[in-house]
């Protein structure tokens, strides 16, 4: 009976054994899970994740991955004595892979919404479509990098962390390839085999290479003389010759297979075997540019040296056509710019047609045919234009620039309102202005005068008229045989007139009756002075100009240089301008109307003494 019962126990303790030691499938199949999710993570990282993070957290994410193949293989292979921890265990390794998944593949954005995210060496899609989501105008800027692949971000012009509401426009750098002005330092490359030589020529995009060849002693296909060696910028011509050995023994060539060779081996190729040649450019859908498409001799041909022309049609990468961009999404014109290599400029503009963000027009057409490397400009809606408050009118005049607004300005005279200064908009501040509608403006000309007759009276009589009534005046000379020495002859404005404030009036005083010359000469004379001089002789007297005198300048660009000089002498006009007319600025800007030197003259203090020189865009 004991043996019997003792093996009983035995039995039990065995099979509860078994029950304790039999694995848990809950747990294997998280293990299994943690596994899978860990490799996703692995390739992911590899080739979706940022340059930083293929460079340095790889070995990080090499080994984390490592560690849970081991464990997982581990806990399939072995016995388990406590689920619950290995549960919590892979579901905490599963969400820290699952984070590390979302966050590369940027599915959701875990930067706090509210402030600026960093955007180095995020693509341009990505960019843009944050702006869009944050209601961010985003301006990209063009820059050359060795380093950020093409369409990618160099930097931003606001810091990670800065609050949403301080962001007035988000300016980002963004890649287009290798800088060709780069300077590097070329080696001497004298014995050099010329497999070497361009190979080092493509890796370090050298542009301007010329190759020579000669009979000489060295070795043939190496490198004899180099014009110039040290630091260069990459677009400098570095000249390269090349030894033939020492006689050419051939007078005929036979062709070789060019589609897919680089215009540069081609090239080489061609000019070491002394033949003549031509290139022509075309497009071409899966051969990049600057790599060989066709050419009219097929391979195995034989071309004498020196005779026919070798011709050699060069891609010019695919041929792009243009979709109809203003049914596309901001997004969606983006990834196509990046798909097919372009480049890309938002501009925006008011208009009550279009919805605010909603596209107005691009500057190419559906279907036109465009190569890569085009810049495409988008201008997107700012939705209705409403009237804005301005204090001064030089900041109407530089709104009203920048979105081409159409404005007429009106003169009318003010008791209140100081001269130059707005009496009124023909819009009220939230006011609604349509597309193609005008704006008014009424700009004070200052108190209303009347000018007095001043015919007859002396220079002190005429200048302490003037000056109680705050107008500029001027003297000039004239003999006359009716009115007496020292007394006003005429006036240049009439009397009765109605000028403004610090009208300059010119009064021509008598100098006396004519005297008698030698034959030949003049009988009068003349000449200038301004409301400080004083004298009243016979004689004339030498003109003169108050320097102290002047005001700011306004500056305002019309449609036109005709209109735009116009402009500049009607709110300026006491002022001395000498305009000229030109095809285009120093800064390359061709816009008819573009005042030149407008930066530099804009609400700069001028006197009225001198003569300001102006250059216009025709």
């Amino acid at each position: 009976m004991k043996k019997q019962e003792q093996k009983m126990e035995e039995k039990l303790d065995k099979k509860d054994l078994k029950v304790k030691n039999k694995n848990n499938p809950i747990v294997d199949a998280l293990t299994i899970i943690t596994i899978i999710v860990s490799l996703a993570y692995f390739l992911i990282l590899i080739f979706k994740g940022e340059i930083e993070l293929r460079l340095t957290n790889m070995i990080s994410g090499i080994l984390l991955v490592l560690f849970t193949i081991v464990y997982g293989t581990t806990l399939i292979t072995n016995k388990k004595n406590n689920a619950k921890l290995i549960i919590c265990s892979n579901l905490l390794l599963i969400t820290f892979f699952t984070y590390g998944i979302v966050n590369t593949l940027n599915i959701i954005d875990f930067v706090n919404s509210n402030t600026v995210t960093n955007f180095s060496s995020k693509d341009l899609t990505y960019v843009m479509e944050w702006g869009t989501d944050n209601k961010i105008e985003v301006e990209q800027i063009y820059e050359y990098s060795d380093i950020v692949p093409e369409y990618h971000v160099i930097s931003q012009n606001y810091k990670e962390g800065t609050a949403l509401d301080k962001v007035k426009k988000l300016i980002v750098s963004i890649s287009e390839g290798p800088n060709p002005y780069k300077e590097i330092i070329i080696p001497s490359m004298v014995t050099w085999n010329s497999e070497d030589v361009l190979d080092y020529i493509e890796e370090n995009h050298l542009s301007n290479v010329k190759f020579e060849f000669k009979t000489d002693s060295a070795p043939e296909n190496t490198v004899i003389e180099q014009n110039i060696n040290g630091t260069i910028k990459r677009n400098d011509e570095l000249k390269l010759t090349f030894s033939l050995g020492e006689k050419r023994d051939y007078e005929e060539v036979k062709l070789i297979d060019f589609t897919k060779m680089s215009k540069l081996r081609v090239e080489f190729y061609l000019k070491r075997h002394g033949l003549r040649y031509e290139f022509s450019e075309d497009f071409h859908e899966s051969i990049k540019a600057n790599y060989a498409i066709s050419q009219e001799q097929k391979p195995g041909t034989v071309i004498k040296v020196d005779d026919e022309k070798v011709k050699v049609v060069i891609s010019k990468g695919p041929k792009v056509k243009v979709p109809d961009l203003t049914k596309m999404s901001t997004k969606e014109i983006t990834d196509w710019i990046i798909k097919n290599k372009l480049k890309l400029k938002f501009k925006d503009r008011y208009d009550d047609n279009v919805k605010e963000n909603n596209i107005i027009e691009a500057s190419f057409k559906k279907d036109e045919i465009i190569k890569q490397g085009t810049t495409v400009e988008i201008i997107l809606s700012k939705g209705q234009l409403k009237m804005k408050k301005f204090d001064k009118l030089s900041d109407f005049l530089e709104w009203a620039s920048k979105y081409n607004i159409k404005y007429e300005e009106q003169h009318e005279f003010s008791d209140t309102v100081p001269i130059g200064e707005i009496i009124s908009y023909s819009y009220k501040k939230g006011d609604v202005i349509k597309n193609n509608d005008t704006i008014i403006i009424k700009i004070s000309d200052g108190k209303k005068i009347e000018v007095p007759n001043l015919k007859g009276l002396t220079k002190k009589e005429i200048s302490s008229k003037l000056d109680k009534l705050n107008l500029n005046y001027n003297f000039v000379y004239k003999s006359s045989n009716d009115v007496p020495e020292g007394k006003a002859i005429s006036q240049s404005i009439s009397s009765g007139s109605e000028v403004s404030s610090k009208t300059t009036i010119t009064i021509t005083i008598s100098s006396g009756k004519p005297k008698n010359k030698p034959s030949g000469s003049n009988s009068g004379s003349s000449g200038n002075s301004n409301s400080g001089n004083s004298g009243g002789g016979n004689q004339p007297v030498t003109p003169s100009c108050d320097k102290s005198k002047g005001s700011n300048l306004i500056i305002q660009a019309g449609h036109s240089g005709a209109e735009t000089i116009t402009m500049i002498k009607s709110l300026n006009p006491n002022h001395k301008f000498s305009f000229s007319k030109v095809h285009a600025c120093s800064n390359g800007d061709t816009a008819p109307g573009t005042v030149c030197n407008g930066a530099a003259l804009f609400n700069a203090w001028k006197n009225y003494c001198d003569t300001i020189s102006i250059q216009v865009v025709e």
